[in-house]
């Protein structure tokens, strides 16, 4: 074969081969570069998903820290309640009838129960768990519902322990009064004060109890007796319509008796005999002289009547 045709043979198979290499090539170039750019990725996941984990942490060691603090108010709060019922301070405070009562409010205001603060504790903990066993890699990152209930716990300890100074404050103030006040050791005990102040109250309520019993029973009663008073009066009332209606109608019979008997008599039948003889009559004239049978269908005028002197009465 001619060399020259050999040489181009071997040019164009070296130029095939060199073309699918460099192809072969960029495929594992961008392979490379694709598994580079995916590891990345995952990288900033992670470093992102670990930041998320340790603002989470944060905010949630700072719930349990309050949670501790709120434990150890509410531990200090019912020792302090309890001492003073036989403690020399609480046989002060029950000297003052008025101080009974402001304890007795104080211990019975409304406060945050242990058992509630030790739950909180627990479901807090809990959340923080998984963050805390995740991995610096981990792609693991709180959900905005933790997050949620972490804040919710956090904003709750802390109104708790708000309400807890201010008990505090007002403890402080009550014990005030206890400063200067000389009690024998026989003297009444705070607790035993509290218990008659409650006993006091007690009859005191159920005496308001029987007061407003016996007041809505005198209530029904004035009702009923005022029902009765004015049903009677309504009675009367038509009694002495029915009456006044008796007498207005034997005043009408009364009348129309009188009437009827004037009508009636004599003098008024001689004084109309013109007019209730039989047939049709008229006056002639305005002298007064009656007229014979008349065709005349008109009666005669309440005018002409007048004329006539017979018509006074």
């Amino acid at each position: 074969m001619d060399r020259g045709w050999l040489l181009l043979i071997g040019l164009t198979a070296f130029n095939s081969f060199a073309l699918g290499a460099e192809e072969e090539v960029g495929k594992l170039l961008e392979q490379r570069l694709n598994s580079e750019n995916a590891d990345q990725a995952k990288q900033e996941q992670a470093v992102i998903a670990k930041g998320k984990r340790l603002a989470t942490l944060t905010e949630g060691n700072a719930v349990i820290k309050d949670l501790d603090t709120l434990q150890a108010a509410i531990e200090r709060w019912e020792s302090q309640m309890k001492a003073i019922l036989t403690s020399a301070e609480g046989q002060a405070l029950a000297s003052d009838p008025m101080s009974v009562e402001d304890f007795i409010n104080l211990q019975e205001g409304k406060r945050y129960p242990l058992i509630q603060v030790q739950g909180m504790r627990s479901q807090v903990q809990s959340m923080l768990t998984p963050l805390q066993a995740a991995s610096d890699n981990s792609l693991y990152a709180p959900t905005e519902a933790l997050v949620v209930e972490i804040r919710t716990a956090s904003k709750d300890a802390k109104e708790a322990l708000t309400e807890y100074d201010r008990l505090q404050a007002k403890w402080r103030v009550l014990l005030q009064r206890t400063k200067g006040i000389q009690v024998s050791p026989n003297s009444p005990t705070l607790a035993a004060a509290i218990d008659q102040a409650k006993e006091e109250q007690a009859k005191r309520e159920l005496e308001a109890q029987q007061v407003a019993r016996n007041q809505a029973k005198y209530n029904i009663q004035k009702r009923i007796t005022e029902a009765e008073a004015n049903k009677q009066e309504e009675v009367a009332r038509q009694e002495i319509e029915r009456l006044n209606q008796e007498k207005e109608q034997i005043r009408q019979q009364a009348e129309r008796q009188r009437f009827a008997q004037r009508a009636t008599s004599s003098a008024t039948l001689s004084r109309f005999q013109p007019y209730l003889a039989p047939g049709r009559r008229m006056l002639r004239g305005n002298s007064c002289r009656w007229a014979g049978m008349d065709i005349h269908n008109n009666p005669v005028s309440y005018g002409d009547m007048l004329v006539c002197e017979r018509l006074k009465m």
